[in-house]
Parts: C-alpha cells; structure tokens; sequence
C-alpha cells in the first residue's frame, strides 16, 4: 500500500487486478487496496481469463508464486505493477525470478 501511496498513484476508483490470493500477500493486499476504495478483481492459476483482466488493469499486483506468469505484453500503457512474488528456478545466473516477466518494449509513463 505504501508503494502506491508514495507513487502519487490514485487508488480510489482505480481498477487494480491482485494475482493470487493467499492469507500471506494476495488476499491481504486485495483487502487493503478495497479498504481503500479502489475496485478489486482477484485472479489465480484457474481465472480464464487473465491477460484481459490484466489489460484492463490501472494497477496490477502480481503475487502468484508462479514465476513469469504475467507478459509484459499484457500491461497497459500508465499501469502500475507491484510484483511480490519471488520463485526459484534454475537459472545458471543464480537469479530469483518473480512473477511479472518483465518486458521493456511496454511503454511506461
């Protein structure tokens, strides 16, 4: 909440897609974005349709635990992202990899 307080982002009548739902982060921060008066969809590994909720998405906080679950691609233009997840994967690099795979063709403001 502090992250998109501290962007000068408006949560209230912001429609934010929270991916995943967990008591640790996802239905926490799904909770605390609606008590903020912000517009809430929750999706998980069973929501059909996904890349159109997350397109249409003015915030989108990505806490799935399934690493690069989210392209790039699917972030509209001014979004906000938050991705909270971290997973290990084998990488050679040693890297954690989140949730958001990071696409820099998306154009940002």
């Amino acid at each position: 909440m502090e992250l998109i307080k501290k962007s000068g982002i408006m949560i209230q009548g912001s429609r934010v897609v929270v991916i995943g739902r967990s008591v640790v982060v996802g239905g926490i921060v799904a909770e605390l974005l609606k008590w903020n008066d912000a517009t809430v969809i929750n999706c998980h590994e069973h929501t059909h349709n996904l890349k159109e909720e997350v397109q249409a998405a003015d915030i989108v906080v990505a806490a799935a635990g399934i690493p690069n679950y989210v392209q790039g691609s699917w972030i509209k233009q001014g979004a906000v992202v938050i991705d909270a997840g971290i997973n290990l994967v084998s990488d050679p690099n040693k890297r954690a990899h989140g949730v958001y795979d990071y696409c820099p063709k998306v154009p940002t403001s």
